[in-house]
């Protein structure tokens, strides 16, 4: 049975520049070391925040570590942390780990963190062989934060990108719509004029661009393609320059048409995720929205 503990501070320094310090973590997990689940997790994301790895990366890195490490699930006592934290003058972070090393039976927890021979209840024993424990913590940092990118670790960060993964999300939800709008001939834009014009009869173009997020250009031909589809109608406004916009009988029935279509592509784009999950996400885009708007071209003004 293996009888050393590892934790995250040890599997990092794998990936800094000092040479020594990284052999002598891969000679510790040579000898055969336990892992905890948050060892794994606090390893990711460090490799993740400061090294910039993509996800990918991340998951070859830690299934390599897997293959020569015992993984072992987190043990989950916080009664029991706050007590061994309390004892030993530990973070409750700490406190979890020497937990799971307890509970998986080991002797020895290697740490370049922690004081070499400090002493965790009757059993554990804390080696660190890696010399300042804080001048290793930090030194291991600034070389993950300062690692030369790869081509592929390049390419990783372009697919874990916000941004990149926004835009194909849109791509996704529009596919989804037009394949389930496809029986009424609708796109996503001309269904966002026909919803605001049928809201609020008598809309101007103008208060229209604004209320859907395009820009005047695309906004007008938007109308235009429905107007020569006889959906809607463009007058000369009676109290202000510019036009008044209506939906003719026609738009309307095809309106209430497109109802049912939406409401499938709705369902098809939330079956994704859970219910907490489809929720989480639209309140989290609706804060970046908001909080950003005034980064985009066209602002957006919802009635």
């Amino acid at each position: 049975m293996t009888r050393n503990f590892a934790d995250a501070s040890v599997l990092r320094l794998l990936f800094g520049d000092d040479s020594a310090r990284a052999d002598q973590a891969e000679n510790v997990i040579a000898q055969g070391v336990v892992v905890t689940t948050q060892v794994l997790e606090e390893l990711a994301q460090g490799l993740r925040s400061e090294a910039q790895l993509g996800w990918p990366t991340i998951r070859e890195i830690l299934a390599t570590i897997r293959t020569h490490c015992r993984t072992v699930p987190t043990h989950e006592d916080l009664n029991g942390a706050i007590a061994l934290a309390e004892a030993h003058s530990l973070s409750l972070t700490q406190s979890t780990l020497a937990l799971g090393a307890l509970a998986a039976g080991c002797t020895y927890w290697y740490s370049a963190r922690l004081s070499d021979g400090q002493t965790i209840g009757e059993k554990l024993t804390v080696r660190n062989p890696f010399g300042d424990s804080v001048k290793t913590e930090r030194n291991t940092s600034a070389a993950l934060r300062n690692k030369p990118r790869d081509a592929k670790q390049r390419l990783a960060l372009l697919y874990a990108r916000p941004g990149f993964m926004l835009r194909r999300a849109n791509q996704i939800a529009v596919g989804i719509f037009e394949n389930a709008c496809a029986g009424v001939g609708l796109t996503g834009g001309q269904l966002s004029v026909l919803t605001v014009v049928n809201a609020h009869p008598g809309i101007d173009q103008a208060t229209l661009a604004r209320a859907i997020g395009f820009d005047k250009v695309t906004t007008s031909h938007l109308v235009r393609g429905l107007q020569t589809r006889s959906l809607i109608t463009r007058a000369a406004a009676d109290h202000r320059r510019g036009v008044s916009l209506q939906l003719t009988a026609d738009g309307n029935e095809l309106l209430d048409r497109a109802d049912p279509f939406l409401e499938l592509a709705y369902k098809q784009l939330a079956s994704a995720l859970a219910p907490r999950e489809y929720a989480q996400l639209t309140e989290l885009l609706g804060r970046l929205n908001e909080r950003l708007d005034s980064r985009a071209r066209a602002p957006l003004r919802p009635l």
